[in-house]
């Protein structure tokens, strides 16, 4: 049998589903953390109740895991900026969505994106950043979230994204404010 439940990004229900499945008596424990701290009592239980954890996706600041899958999200979010500061010869405008701040992949892309902005010849000085928010990889947030960006700010240049479906939902509401998308470097993350 394969268990499948959603935190939708809170650390206290995943703590919950956590404690549950350790009552269930699981075999195994797959994780996608949502909070590399909160979590930490819930992992630590579940691997002295003897179930196997895999961490995945997302860090945990324990090792009470049996096994660790991450990719380089600083390398990931490095190779996005760096295409967006080459799109915009490092000066203009932009505004960032990010994943869920918090959340190692998330705060790791982001900080891909920093070294990207600061390797220009100027120091980043001619990238200003109006806004950013995170829209937790959902095509819903993206879409509102730039939606709010674009109602705030009438010169945007460029848009970082950390991927996944919120990258879309920033080109419709570019489409849907009847802003020219296309002049953009928009930059399609995926994920």
């Amino acid at each position: 049998e394969f268990i499948i439940v959603s935190s939708e990004g809170d650390a206290d229900t995943q703590i919950s589903q956590i404690e549950d499945m350790i009552v269930r008596g699981v075999d195994a424990l797959l994780l996608i953390p949502v909070a590399p701290d909160a979590i930490v009592p819930a992992v630590e239980e579940a691997a002295d109740a003897g179930i196997p954890v895999v961490v995945f996706a997302a860090d945990v600041n324990t090792d009470a895991y049996v096994t660790k899958l991450l990719t380089d999200s600083v390398l990931f979010g490095r190779v996005q900026g760096d295409w967006l500061m080459e799109q915009l010869e490092c000066q203009g405008n932009i505004i960032v969505l990010n994943g869920v701040t918090g959340i190692s992949t998330s705060d790791w892309r982001r900080q891909g994106l920093q070294e990207a902005i600061e390797a220009c010849p100027d120091g980043g000085a001619g990238i200003t950043i109006l806004a950013e928010e995170d829209a937790a990889w959902a095509y819903d947030q993206g879409r509102l979230a730039t939606e709010r960006m674009l109602a705030a700010y009438p010169d945007i240049d460029g848009v970082w994204s950390q991927g996944g479906a919120m990258t879309q939902g920033a080109i419709d509401a570019f489409e849907a404010a009847g802003r020219d998308h296309h002049r953009l470097r928009l930059h399609l993350a995926g994920a």
